[in-house]
């Protein structure tokens, strides 16, 4: 019996699987795969991918030939090359890098976010015609420290910024510039994963990583039933870890494909687990409408007859949880519009929910959850 129990503890930690990097990339069509360059999404980048040549539209978007490098560059000048893939960051430009506290991905960062024509990196980062024409012919070296890139660089960087509203721009600050980076990867494995693990125990999982890197969800095992999980995912080299509500433990890596793999234990057990994203995260959110609708939401869930009271917690990042002791929800915003966020999210008995919130601060949405055969809405308003 100890040793059953002890399997059914380990499936939790398949729900790893969702921490793939696969966000909004993916080309359709029979053409060259298109992926997305991301520090925010980053406009007015020039690319080269085999004989494939472009700029980068509002959304990053760029057009690669699989197996080969995609340079990117302002203008002539280039900023860096990594193997082509549907997400593309600062991180994929210096082979060394696992995330964003390499030097020379904290330079790119910096030159990007200073070069953005309204200098909010937040709505995305536009490079304009202006500026790739005044990069003609400037070298800039990305290699060096950041302490000597700042003072080596400023002098080129005065020179193709002179061309903005303003003049000429101090670089900006490497903590800040890191920090929105850092902002961006969180958010390009923010979404819903679902796979399977097997081993001394088998079975299906579901998990929700949020814009703040917290894992949370479900595994459903035939001797303990559903499972909860939680966790957390690191933009370094895509890692992710966590425990079950059983005791076993899981950890694995994502891969730029949008793939997760990974093994967990419990004791003398073990096991793998391998899933794929199924919901992500759109790059271009609108960050001042979610601002501005963040707070608390109070009010009802109904599941057939049964009306029950709820309170939803919304950050300024869009992430949605529940207040202790009922924190038994993980969602995020997903899309935005001019006047409406969409978010999605898992609940620890199995539930998927999805829902909109308006200008006017109205929570609205319904759950449908497979392994009961439940389903509902719940509305609230903000306080």
């Amino acid at each position: 019996m100890e040793a059953a129990m002890e399997r059914r503890r380990m499936m939790g930690l398949g729900l790893l699987a969702g921490l793939a990097i696969s966000c909004s990339g993916g080309g359709g069509g029979s053409g060259p795969p298109s992926g997305n360059f991301l520090d925010s999404a980053v406009s007015g980048l020039t690319y080269t991918s085999g004989t494939l040549v472009g700029t980068t539209d509002s959304n990053g978007r760029f057009r690669y030939r699989p197996g080969q490098q995609v340079m990117f560059a302002v203008g002539d000048l280039v900023i860096g090359l990594g193997p082509g893939a549907p997400i593309m960051t600062p991180v994929d430009l210096e082979g060394f890098a696992t995330d964003e506290t390499n030097e020379v991905v904290i330079n790119i960062a910096r030159f990007l976010q200073t070069l953005d024509f309204d200098q909010d990196p937040d709505n995305g980062i536009e490079i304009t015609e202006a500026v790739q024409m005044a990069a003609s012919g400037v070298n800039i070296d990305f290699t060096q420290s950041v302490a000597n890139f700042e003072t080596l660089e400023q002098a080129d960087v005065d020179t193709i910024t002179a061309v903005l509203p303003g003049g000429s721009r101090t670089l900006v600050p490497a903590a800040q510039a890191q920090a929105h980076l850092a902002s961006t990867l969180r958010t390009a494995v923010a979404g819903r994963y679902e796979g399977r693990y097997s081993g001394d125990d088998s079975g299906p999982f579901a998990v929700f990583i949020d814009q703040s890197g917290s894992l949370f969800g479900w595994a459903v095992s035939a001797f303990d039933g559903t499972i909860n999980l939680t966790g957390g995912a690191d933009t370094a080299g895509g890692f992710v870890a966590g425990d079950a509500s059983t005791g076993a433990m899981f950890m694995g890596t994502l891969e730029a494909d949008g793939t997760l793999s990974g093994t967990w234990q419990l004791g003398p057990e073990s096991g793998s687990f391998s899933g794929s994203r199924r919901l992500a995260v759109d790059n271009d959110l609108d960050r001042d409408l979610i601002a501005s609708l963040a707070g608390t939401y109070v009010g009802t869930t109904t599941t057939g007859g049964l009306v029950e009271a709820i309170t939803v917690l919304m950050d300024a990042q869009g992430n949605l949880t529940q207040p202790a002791p009922d924190d038994n929800i993980s969602a995020t915003v997903t899309r935005t519009s001019a006047t409406t966020l969409t978010f999605q999210g898992l609940d620890d008995e199995g539930s998927r929910f999805q829902g909109t919130i308006d200008m006017a601060g109205n929570l609205s949405g319904s759950f449908n959850n497979n392994l009961e055969n439940e389903s509902g809405t719940f509305e609230a308003t903000l306080q």
